[in-house]
C-alpha cells in the first residue's frame, strides 16, 4: 500500500470512528432519537452520496462513506438489541 492509500485508510478509519461515536452518543443520550430517525438519516446519506453533482472531491467522499458505514453499523447493532430484548 502506498502512502496515499495508507493516508486515505487512516482518514476513513478516523472519520468512521468519530461518526460512530457521535451517533452512538446520540442514541444513548437523546430519548427522542429513534431507530426510524436513524434509518431516515442513512437513506438521506445514501441519496446525497450518490447525488454528487457538486463534485465534493475525494476527502468528502471518504467522509461520506465513513458516515454511511457508521450509520449502518449502529443500525444493525440497534436492531440486534431489539431482537435480543424481544427474545427474553
Amino acid at each position: 500500500m502506498d502512502e496515499i492509500e495508507a493516508l486515505k485508510e487512516k482518514l476513513y478509519n478516523e472519520a468512521l470512528d468519530g461518526e460512530y461515536r457521535r451517533f452512538k452518543y446520540r442514541k444513548d443520550h437523546d430519548e427522542f432519537f429513534t431507530i426510524t430517525e436513524l434509518e431516515t438519516m442513512l437513506n438521506t446519506e445514501y441519496k446525497y452520496h450518490d447525488d454528487d453533482w457538486v463534485g465534493r472531491g475525494g476527502l468528502h467522499m471518504l467522509e461520506g462513506q465513513a458516515r454511511i458505514a457508521a450509520l449502518e453499523i449502529l443500525l444493525e447493532e440497534w436492531k440486534r438489541e431489539i431482537r435480543e430484548k424481544g427474545s427474553k
